[in-house]
């Protein structure tokens, strides 16, 4: 009996063992790469790229979703999830034709990840990411392509892809942003206008507990949403017919508070230096409010600035407010008082980013567009600033204009047109002496920049 029992024992173990060895799917070479390690830091969580220790998961360039080369049942070279290891001196690491290294890099998906809303986020043991949904609309044959699933895969690609959320409406009316405290990480997804799904009622903020894989609504008829950086600094609008709401939501304790509450419409602008700013129209006249409260004391709301006309409204980190109107940058000192930024031969001009106390902008003109860097924290002390050029390229579409900093590199990601597709880019923002941008990622065929051969001078 006990020789049987041992016997019964081995099989059970062999049985098992095989198991775990059959559950992993990956390629020889795969299983052959080194990943980055769990004690390896993070940096630029949630964009086209983020970085772990010295490696990279990134999307390997852009393609749209109604572009003709997309299919359901299609696999992708660009627009796929690579992972990629950098040299020593962390830069991408090439071969003699200027081209990634074929050991450095491996696919970690080749579904539809660079596309129109691409964003990465690693947290655990697993990368997050999204994907157009597979399926076909009930009771139809179209497929739902314009909804996005959200999806994580371990960062060594142990395991298959698995789905954590799909979303209710389309891209084009949807918004999101991961958001990670204590070991939790949500995701908050505003879906504008009627859900798929009947559940998720209209105009929906939904948390996603991405560890678990479970959602739930937060608020319907939501009018409005700001996706601070703080997690239980997120705020939102809603309205009834006399009152219109201002409401404070904490991502990862699930609570909403009433803020405040208005006798008219008003817009949220931003919420930085642990304020909440708000815009409306003034009460005599055409002109609109800035307004700030203090977040901590829920302060009343003050007046920062009166403005009139079509103007884009951000808030710089430190909280100085910033409009742009046509080619022109104003930066707010005092009530009475801005500070202009002309960006001359310009034709539109759109903020990115702030970083290190400049604007990180994008400039176009009729030939190119432009990447630009310049001083607000210099121009409101009242010194001389100077534009600065970061680098030019061809004009390209607004819809493949995507730009993603990552402050903790110093790095900025953006997409780039070589050939007949658009591939990812870096390039080095603060103190840039001279860098020129590098291309992340793996030409398709044809694709491949022309580098021109310098002629040799014969001696006479």
């Amino acid at each position: 009996m006990k020789k049987f029992t041992r016997i019964l024992i081995c099989l059970m173990l062999f049985v098992f063992g095989f198991g775990f060895v059959a559950c992993d799917r990956r390629t020889d070479e795969e299983k052959n790469f080194t990943y980055p390690s769990s004690a390896d830091a993070i940096y630029g969580n949630g964009g086209l790229a983020v970085r772990k220790g010295n490696y990279v998961y990134f999307v390997n360039g852009y393609k749209s979703i109604n572009s003709s080369s997309v299919s359901k049942d299609a696999t992708y070279n660009v627009g796929s999830l690579l992972l990629m290891k950098l040299g020593e001196n962390g830069k991408v690491v090439t071969n003699e034709n200027g081209l990634l290294k074929d050991d450095y890099y491996i696919t970690m998906s080749n579904q539809l990840c660079g596309y129109e809303a691409t964003d990465l986020f690693i947290h655990g043991d697993y990368l997050y990411f999204v994907t157009p949904c597979l399926e076909n609309e009930k009771g139809d044959k179209v497929w739902a392509k314009e909804r996005v699933v959200f999806n994580r895969i371990k960062l060594d690609k142990k395991g298959k892809v698995e789905e954590v959320y799909s979303s209710g409406v389309k891209l084009d009316s949807l918004e999101y942003k991961y958001y990670v405290s204590n070991g939790s990480l949500n995701i908050l997804v505003w879906e504008k206008g009627a859900s798929y799904y009947a559940e998720n009622g209209n105009n929906a903020l939904i948390r996603v507990d991405a560890v678990a894989k479970t959602s739930s609504v937060v608020a319907n008829d939501v009018l409005e949403v700001e996706f601070a950086k703080n997690h239980n600094e997120v705020f939102f609008r809603t309205q009834t017919e006399n009152s219109h709401y201002l409401k404070q939501y904490n991502v990862i304790g699930n609570e909403t508070s009433n803020y405040n509450v208005f006798d008219k419409t008003f817009e949220i602008v931003g919420v930085e230096d642990g304020k909440v700013f708000v815009s409306m129209t003034h009460s005599v006249g055409s002109s609109k409010d800035i307004k700030s409260s203090k977040i901590s004391t829920k302060s009343g709301f003050e007046l920062v600035y009166a403005y009139e006309g079509t103007q884009e409204i951000s808030i710089t980190p430190n909280g100085d407010v910033v409009l742009v109107s046509g080619t022109q940058i104003a930066l707010v000192k005092s009530k009475d008082e801005t500070v202009i930024i002309n960006d001359e031969g310009a034709t539109t001009i759109k903020i990115l980013d702030f970083t290190n106390g400049c604007i990180l902008f994008h400039s176009t003109t009729t030939e190119n567009s432009t990447l630009k860097l310049v001083s607000y924290s210099n121009a409101l002390a009242g010194n001389d600033v100077e534009i600065k050029t970061l680098t030019t390229f061809a004009v390209v579409e607004d819809s493949y204009a995507y730009f993603d900093l990552n402050e903790e590199e110093n790095m900025l990601y953006f997409f780039k047109l070589s050939g007949d597709d658009y591939y990812l880019h870096r390039i080095k923002v603060n103190n840039n002496l001279g860098d020129t941008e590098e291309m992340f990622g793996v030409y398709e065929s044809g694709d491949e920049p022309v580098v021109e051969e310098e002629e040799e001078i014969e001696e006479e």
